[in-house]
């Protein structure tokens, strides 16, 4: 699923600043470099979807205007992107993908 995602566009693997992720962490002292490195990467891109575990981190990418989710978003934007496919046969309870912009119901 993963690797499909990468491939269609919708996911991007990419490096962070080494510089502008530590002004991050000294910024915002709650969040780890981890998290930082996705909000430096996000800082390239005009208006960047960001996938964030972390309460704290969201908060942070907040701030700098982003679009923050956690790892929940991916498997159901996964879900609603596999249309036919095997993954959309998976349940998901209703008014878990209203973050998607568009409610799902269980199977």
């Amino acid at each position: 699923m993963l690797r499909k995602a990468i491939h269609e566009g919708w996911i991007r693997v990419r490096r962070p600043s080494e510089d502008r992720k530590r002004h991050i962490v000294n910024l915002f002292s709650e969040i780890d470099e981890g998290e930082a490195a996705v909000i430096d990467v996000a800082l390239e891109d005009e208006k960047p979807t960001v996938i964030i575990d972390d309460a704290e981190a969201r908060v942070a990418a907040e701030y700098f205007g982003f679009d923050a989710h956690g790892t929940l978003y991916v498997i159901l934007e996964a879900i609603r992107r596999d249309q036919g496919g095997p993954y959309s046969k998976v349940s998901v309870p209703t008014g878990y993908a209203t973050t998607l912009g568009k409610r799902t119901t269980s199977n």
